[in-house]
């Protein structure tokens, strides 16, 4: 991976302003909540938006900590949809039944922490920061999941979630622990950049030891099998707009944090990645897309289906660790994480629309007749189906298109016949929604009514809708070429 990369500036504290930003949003939400005159929703919302849209708009590029921390193209890249997304949920949330609950101050705290963190795991290039991140991110969901709308549901996914995620860090730090060994080094680009002279050494077995148990404890936020088993139970328990969040910024700040690591391994030992990736994704696109066919609560079936999609990019992986053409499948990559998080945002924000109590997760007899009662929610949720299940002309199956052709390119066969016949078996459980929406007669089991603020919520969602056929038809193209300008990590040089 001889890719000449640039130096983007000096350190300084500009390089971490949204995180900085985000800090300060949160300490101000905090003391909000404790204030009689500016605890209200709606001074909370202010808040949480000033800050996340300054987070967005103000990035720059540069290092600091000495380089554990870089603002470079592909974290601006990162940042800008994760943050983008959450401005979505956040306004969704507020035109819902669940606004008095998420908009209090030691919530909104929380919720600013926890995306902090991935901001900081994306652009951590040293172990300690990435440990930071990633359990600063972890700690606040853990509690986000039971806390935002405790019933025994949420609690119970709350828990799992918890117990599991304990024993992934324990992984990751034991990992890192046999990584520092073998190396003497904390720093990502200089630990994989010595795989050459370990490899077939004395301390070769240390140092693979710790790179399993270093790849476990990522893959575990990524929610590939078999490191899979919270995601059901956290995504149903959890309130809909943070399923959307956990849905989507977790597994973008993970995948962009691997794609770093990636890069930073030498030509010569690049495919010892390729094993890890490939298993994993057989395993997880098989897993997810086969329990996904048995639900019949709306949240699981998404929650599989999140799963089956972590397997696809895990293809990408695989195809980024192999094939000599290094830029097209991190391009490939890029434009899978944005096509699924408008896919995935979509149909959260319309389930978000229709829940008339923020307690009750919807199932398939609910939206029988949908389609009578209110057709376009019926028409988005329909699209955005179709779309995760890779069907023409929306940008799922352009997004899908590009990633099997990366791993077509790297002469990886048996995992594009794995997806294609994984995005197969998800038509079922796909089109079982569509068919209840349109072929079936309203069963009266509940009504799914959409809220006060249903004409902003469906202005958001009908703009999300438009994008997913246009990224499908007119825009793939120039879209996956912009994507070149953030494939190309940017190491410091920081002498």
């Amino acid at each position: 991976m001889n890719i000449p990369l640039p130096t983007i500036g000096s350190e300084f504290y500009s390089a971490v302003f949204p995180i900085l930003v985000l800090c300060l949003a949160s300490i101000i939400s905090l003391l909000q909540g404790v204030s009689k005159g500016f605890r209200s929703p709606a001074a909370l919302l202010f808040t949480l938006l000033v800050g996340l849209i300054a987070a967005l708009v103000y990035q720059t590029g540069g290092y600091f900590l000495g380089g554990a921390y870089i603002s470079d193209m592909l974290s601006i890249y990162g940042k800008s949809l994760m943050i983008s997304a959450s401005i979505v949920l956040v306004l969704f949330v507020y035109f819902s039944t669940l606004r008095e609950k998420f908009f209090r101050g030691e919530v909104v705290t929380l919720f600013l922490m926890v995306l902090s963190g991935f901001l900081m795991l994306i652009s951590s290039t040293d172990l300690i920061s990435v440990f930071v991140g990633l359990e600063l991110s972890s700690i606040g969901l853990y509690s986000l999941v039971g806390y935002i709308n405790p019933n025994q549901r949420s609690q119970e996914g709350a828990l799992k979630y918890f117990i599991l995620g304990s024993i992934s860090a324990a992984f990751l730090l034991y990992g890192m622990g046999l990584l520092y060994f073998t190396t003497g080094t904390l720093g990502i680009d200089q630990i994989f950049g010595q795989i050459s002279q370990i490899y077939n050494g004395p301390n070769w077995l240390y140092f693979l030891s710790g790179l399993i148990m270093f790849g476990i404890g990522l893959t575990f936020k990524m929610a590939l099998a078999p490191f899979h088993m919270w995601t059901p139970d956290a995504y149903e328990g959890a309130p809909t707009a943070l399923t959307a969040f956990m849905a989507t910024a977790a597994k973008t700040a993970i995948i962009l944090l691997i794609f770093r690591v990636i890069s930073f391994t030498p030509a010569l030992t690049l495919e010892t990645w390729q094993p890890f990736f490939s298993v994993l994704a057989i395993a997880t696109i098989v897993i997810g897309n086969i329990f996904a066919l048995v639900q019949t609560s709306i949240k699981r079936i998404l929650a599989y289906s999140s799963i089956a999609h972590s397997g696809y990019l895990a293809i990408g992986l695989a195809a980024a660790a192999t094939t000599s053409n290094t830029a097209f499948p991190y391009d490939a990559i890029l434009f899978y994480l944005i096509a699924y998080t408008i896919m995935s945002i979509a149909v959260f924000g319309v389930l978000i629309w229709l829940e008339e109590d923020a307690g009750i997760n919807l199932n398939l007899m609910d939206i029988h007749g949908l389609a009578k009662k209110h057709p376009f929610a019926a028409l988005s949720i329909a699209v955005c189906m179709l779309s995760f299940a890779g069907i023409p002309p929306t940008v799922g199956f352009m997004s899908k298109f590009f990633l099997f052709k990366a791993a077509l390119d790297a002469h990886l066969y048996s995992l594009v016949i794995v997806g294609i016949l994984g995005s197969a078996v998800s038509l079922y459980y796909y089109l079982r929604i569509v068919v209840n929406m349109y072929m079936r007669d309203p069963t009266g089991q509940r009504e799914t009514s959409p809220g006060g603020g249903s004409k902003i919520t469906a202005f958001v969602v009908g703009i999300l809708v438009v994008l997913i056929i246009a990224l499908g038809t007119v825009l793939p193209g120039p879209l996956l070429n912009k994507m070149a300008d953030y494939s190309k990590p940017l190491m410091i040089n920081k002498g």
